[in-house]
C-alpha cells in the first residue's frame, strides 16, 4: 500500500515503514527492483533510515541500479551507515563501470582490491560527498581510494587548494595514514565549507577547527567536540599533541 501511494506521488507514508525498523527491511528490499524510479528511490531512502545489518545487505543491490541518482543515494547511505568491509564490491564496480561520479561510491571502492584499475581510469570532472559540498575534482576522490590500495598518487602538497584540504579532512576516516594532513591543525584560514553548520553562525570556523573535529573522530580522541564552534588555543594544542602521539 505504501509504495502504491509512492507511485501516485505521495511519499508521506514511507515514515511508517521506517518506524517498523528491521521488520520492514525484507518487504522494502523487493521494491529495489521495481520498474518505477521513484519507488526504487524511496526504497533506498527507507532502508537508509532503518539502518542495521539487514538494511546494509539490502542496499547493496541498489549500488548497481541503472539510474545514477539511485546508485549515488545507495552509495552515500552505505558509506555513512554500513561497515566498509561489508561493501558488495562486485555491484559497486558495476555501478562505477556505468560512469558513476558519486564520491561515496569512489571512496567505497578503495576497500575493494579489484577496483584499482577502474579507479585509475576515473576521468575529469567534479563531485562532492554531501549535498552541501565541498566540490572537488573526481581525481582527488579517486586518489583517496587508491591511497588505500597502495597507490601513492595522492601526496602531501602545500600548494593544494584549500577546498581540497577541507574535503580530505571530511573523509579522514578513509585515509589510513593521515599524518601528512596534520598541518591543517595550524591553519587559521576561514573554512570554505559549511559542513554541518548553518549559514550565519558566528564566529565563522577556521580550517584548524574543522581539522580538530576530523582528527578527534579519526583517532577517537577524548576531546569534547563543539558542533559549529571555534576552539581555543589550549583546545587545539591538546588535539595537536594527542595526534602527534597517535602518529608516532
Amino acid at each position: 500500500r505504501v509504495f502504491n501511494k509512492v507511485r501516485q506521488g505521495d511519499l508521506s507514508s514511507t515514515k511508517d515503514l521506517v518506524k517498523l525498523g528491521a521488520a520492514a527491511v525484507a518487504p522494502v528490499e523487493k521494491y529495489l527492483g521495481d520498474a518505477n524510479v521513484q519507488v526504487r528511490t524511496e526504497a533506498v531512502a527507507v532502508l537508509a533510515a532503518i539502518g542495521g545489518a539487514g538494511a546494509c545487505t539490502a542496499l547493496a543491490g541498489a549500488l548497481a541500479d541503472d539510474v545514477a541518482d539511485i546508485r549515488a543515494r545507495a552509495s552515500l547511505a552505505f558509506y555513512h551507515g554500513c561497515g566498509r568491509p561489508s561493501v558488495a564490491c562486485d555491484r559497486l564496480l558495476t555501478g562505477i563501470g556505468k560512469g558513476d561520479v558519486s564520491a561515496a561510491a569512489i571512496l567505497l571502492a578503495g576497500y575493494c582490491r579489484e577496483a584499482k584499475n577502474a579507479l585509475t581510469q576515473v576521468g575529469k570532472g567534479d563531485t562532492k560527498l554531501e549535498s552541501y559540498g565541498p566540490v572537488v575534482p573526481l581525481r582527488l576522490v579517486a586518489g583517496v581510494a587508491l591511497l588505500r590500495l597502495g597507490d601513492p598518487m595522492l601526496v602531501s602538497s602545500k600548494a593544494r587548494p584549500q577546498v581540497e584540504t577541507e574535503f580530505l579532512l571530511q573523509v579522514l576516516t578513509d585515509i589510513e595514514d593521515p599524518g601528512w594532513l596534520a598541518s591543517a591543525l595550524d591553519d587559521q584560514r576561514t573554512a570554505l565549507s559549511m559542513t554541518g553548520v548553518p549559514r550565519g553562525v558566528k564566529p565563522v570556523r577556521r580550517v584548524c577547527d574543522v581539522a580538530a573535529d576530523a582528527f578527534a573522530r579519526r583517532f577517537a580522541l577524548p576531546f569534547q567536540m563543539k558542533a559549529g564552534k571555534r576552539y581555543s588555543v589550549v583546545e587545539l594544542s591538546g588535539v595537536r599533541e594527542a595526534v602527534r602521539v597517535r602518529l608516532k
